[in-house]
């Protein structure tokens, strides 16, 4: 009877384990690189004053997703997982200093796929005041594509808010959510421009900026509107693409003295539109040192800035974009020196 049982509970074992599969599999096709084809929202949030971050998570796994948003510019910006029926629970946290508005919204970004009637997949979002009370909730209207869900809430005073995204389904579901959201103040209008010079941390008092000193590759000098801080008279925009198996090399670079009397801790920004491919930013110090970041396709227009410790002498900065495949990408053609 022992041996019947056993027998009988193969093939349930056996399907679980196909499920499984399938849903991995599903998880790599609705996630991996064949989806990158797909359009993302075209108008992604960006604001790094209004930055949350993952504070825990349950059920899920960290990735890579060029679709999803990477103000950090870091290598795994999402969070994934697979359900075959239970729970996926996500908690970001902000801090809001001094609440300058009565409302306002967490903004996630994600991605849910139900495979079938039978899955059912659900989600909510909490929002959480510092003492633990519910000060905003909605359901989530899913899609099944890149989606962003906005939950408006009262920020009653400074403090940590928590905001908690729970999903669960009867069946198999996939899923992804970006590493970041945004605790953000709700907006009832465009922002100026102003506003985002702000967003992007930049301040046009203490900044200098380095017009690009050349380029490599075929690189196309245009006039681009979403590049706000535009320094440049005429095209401030230098952008290139391609799609082939062949090896494609392209760069923008660019040249700046230093004095005696400016040496010290100061950053470098880069504003771009880099949606497909990834990159390589490379600064030569007039000591001879040599650093290294690589930029990730991100669907969002972004400012990254990195810190650099400033000594007398001329800095060499480089973006290279050196590889096969598919890359798209616009750079802001001013290089941003800010103390």
């Amino acid at each position: 009877m022992a041996d019947t049982q056993a027998k009988a509970k193969s093939p349930a074992k056996a399907a679980g384990a196909l499920a499984c599969a399938v849903c991995a599999l599903a998880l790599q096709v609705a996630l991996g690189p064949a989806a990158r084809a797909q359009q993302a929202p075209q108008e992604l949030p960006f604001d790094l004053r209004y930055l949350g971050e993952v504070q825990s998570s349950n059920g899920c796994y960290p990735i890579f997703d060029q679709l999803l948003i990477n103000p950090k510019n870091v290598e795994q910006n999402g969070l994934a997982w697979i359900s075959s029926g239970g729970s996926v629970e996500i908690v970001y946290a902000a801090t809001i200093q001094k609440p300058t508005v009565a409302v306002y919204e967490a903004v996630i970004q994600l991605k849910i796929v139900d495979y079938g009637p039978a899955a059912r997949p659900r989600a909510t979002v909490q929002v959480l005041a510092p003492g633990g009370d519910v000060v905003g909730e909605g359901h989530v209207a899913i899609t099944g594509g890149y989606q962003l869900v906005k939950v408006p809430f009262r920020a009653a005073g400074p403090g940590t808010y928590r905001a908690v995204l729970r999903c669960a389904g009867e069946q198999c579901f996939v899923g992804a959510a970006a590493q970041v959201c945004y605790f953000a103040p709700r907006r009832v209008r465009p922002p100026t421009r102003e506003e985002r010079l702000a967003a992007h941390g930049i301040d046009e008092q203490r900044t200098t900026f380095v017009p690009a000193e050349s380029v490599l590759g075929d690189v196309r000098q245009e006039s681009d509107e979403r590049f706000f801080a535009a320094h440049s008279a005429g095209k401030n925009a230098l952008s290139w693409s391609y799609q082939g198996f062949e090896e494609h090399r392209f760069g923008v670079r660019w040249r700046f003295s230093v004095e005696q009397s400016a040496q010290g801790p100061a950053r470098l920004g880069l504003t771009l539109y880099f949606p497909v491919g990834t990159g390589q930013l490379t600064i030569d110090a007039p000591d001879g040192s040599r650093s290294r970041h690589t930029i990730y396709g991100s669907p969002e227009l972004r400012t990254l800035w990195f810190p650099i410790n400033l000594v007398a002498g001329q800095y060499v900065v480089t973006l290279t974009d050196e590889r096969v495949g598919r890359a798209e990408c616009a750079v802001y053609s001013d290089l941003m020196l800010a103390r």
